[in-house]
Parts: structure tokens; C-alpha cells; sequence
């Protein structure tokens, strides 16, 4: 491949189309570029990699949730108080970067994790052994791009696992990966 080496500045971006292909893509424009939310919201596409919660690649969806007070203020660290009613839901998650941007309404709180209830295609509750799932991730800038790796899912027992996440009903966890930001 040959690449434009011209007098001046040279802006080009490397990156992955997908985080498990192992194809690069050299181009003068960044994925994210010129991808502008509404005021007051954030952008974000979500890849799902994880067979525990998609075994053939069903389409999961979450519903995102809003913590009620900073995590400062959290009574018992491992069981944060939040809304009952989602405040955002992204649908029709697969292994396929989506075409679209989701619109989601940014954290209240500040810099805190968005919390997210795992739902089955039907939209019910994705349970495993028994148990809810839930999913947390940071955003970082007005667009990004976000996977659900294929890590295990993190139960409530290591208090000091990194994946450790302040689930309300004692479920497992999975933290959702930054693929790609603007």
C-alpha cells in the first residue's frame, strides 16, 4: 500500500473496524469524524463479543440505569442506590459494529460508570445461573465506540476484582471496553 507523503502535515488514522479482525484501515478521515449528538447527549455504538450473553449471536439489548447519589455518598459501597425505571435502553446489540449511532443521555453524576441491566432478545431479563447481568463502561468524548468482551462474567464475591461492579441484587458483571472515542 502505498500512502501520500506530501509537504506539510499528513493526518492519517490507523485503525480496526472490529476489535477481533486483525485487518487495519489506513484513511485520512477518523471513523468518528464529524459525528456531532444533540446537545446535551452522547453517541455511542456497542459491539457485543461475549457468548456467555449471546451464545449465537442473538441481539441483546440494556437498559441503562442512573445512579441517585455520587459514589461518595454510596451507604454501602456494593449496593448503590439508583432509579428503578431505565433512563436510557440501547437495542439490537450483536458482534456487528451497527451502522447508526445510539443517542444516550449523558451520566447526571459525573464521572461514574453508566449502569446497565442485561436484557434477552425478547426483552426480558438475561439471566445466567439465575442471576441478572449488568454492564458498566465509561464514555469519553461526544462519540464513541464500545465492545462487550469475551471476558468471564464477574460474580459478587471478590470484592477486589477490577471487574468488581456495585450490583443491586448481587448478579454478575461485565465492564464494556473502549474501542474507539472522538
Amino acid at each position: 500500500m502505498k500512502i501520500e507523503n506530501k509537504i506539510g502535515p499528513n493526518n492519517y488514522f490507523l485503525y480496526y473496524n472490529n476489535p477481533v479482525d486483525s485487518t487495519a484501515i489506513i484513511s485520512k478521515k477518523h471513523p468518528i469524524d464529524g459525528e456531532m449528538p444533540p446537545e446535551g447527549k452522547s453517541l455511542m455504538k456497542i459491539i457485543n463479543l461475549n457468548k456467555t450473553l449471546s451464545p449465537n449471536d442473538e441481539p441483546i439489548h440494556l437498559a441503562i440505569y442512573e445512579f441517585k447519589t455520587p459514589w461518595y455518598e454510596w451507604v454501602d459501597p456494593y449496593v448503590p442506590i439508583h432509579d428503578q425505571i431505565p433512563k436510557d435502553t440501547i437495542f439490537n446489540i450483536t458482534s456487528s459494529i451497527p451502522d447508526n449511532f445510539t443517542i444516550i443521555s449523558p451520566l447526571i453524576l459525573g464521572p461514574m460508570s453508566h449502569f446497565a441491566k442485561v436484557l434477552k432478545e425478547n426483552k426480558e431479563e438475561l439471566l445466567v445461573n439465575g442471576n441478572k447481568v449488568y454492564v458498566f463502561f465509561n464514555t469519553v468524548g461526544s462519540a464513541c465506540i464500545l465492545y462487550l468482551s469475551n471476558d468471564k462474567l464477574e460474580d459478587q464475591t471478590d470484592y477486589n476484582d477490577y471487574n468488581f461492579g456495585p450490583n443491586p441484587d448481587n448478579g454478575y458483571s461485565l465492564n464494556a471496553l473502549q474501542f474507539m472515542y472522538r
